[in-house]
């Protein structure tokens, strides 16, 4: 039996994790597909072996929204310089949204907040984002940021 006696693999690659940010984008739950994308860098920052990077970074297909594409796109092109990877993937470095986005953003009046805790990756991308709403503890179980 193939694969048998090794363990089975738990993180997540950026062609599934584009599915399943497009399965819940489907369902209207961002807050669970901003989950997914925090996990999906997790992840990435957890591996070690050259395949298994180069596994997870496989072209995605789209999540069904552009801005969800370049969001995806731009955090994980981050993930790969902060981690060093040298032959980061043409798709992790995105064209800019044409207008600005905030995404999970509810109160106009965070807005300020959250253009100053956004990396530059996304910011240059028209994306403004806290940066701490890509790390995966950062969630809890109710599903909102803390």
């Amino acid at each position: 039996m193939p694969g048998a006696g090794r363990p089975r693999r738990t993180w997540l690659t950026a062609p599934e994790a584009a599915t399943a940010v497009r399965d819940e984008l489907d369902a209207g739950d961002e807050v669970f597909a901003m989950r997914i994308v925090a996990r999906l860098l997790a992840d990435l920052r957890a591996l070690e072996r050259p395949g298994d990077i180069t596994r997870c970074l496989a072209p995605p297909s789209t999540t069904g929204d552009r801005r969800w594409d370049t969001l995806v796109a731009a955090a994980v092109g981050r993930e790969c310089r902060h981690k060093g990877v040298v032959d980061t993937p043409t798709w992790t470095d995105p064209s800019p949204l044409s207008t600005w986005w905030f995404p999970l953003l509810a109160d106009p009046i965070l807005t300020a907040r959250a253009m100053q805790r956004t990396p530059v990756d996304l910011a240059a991308r028209g994306i403004w984002l806290d940066a701490r709403a890509l790390e995966p503890d950062r969630w809890s179980s109710e599903g909102a940021a803390t």
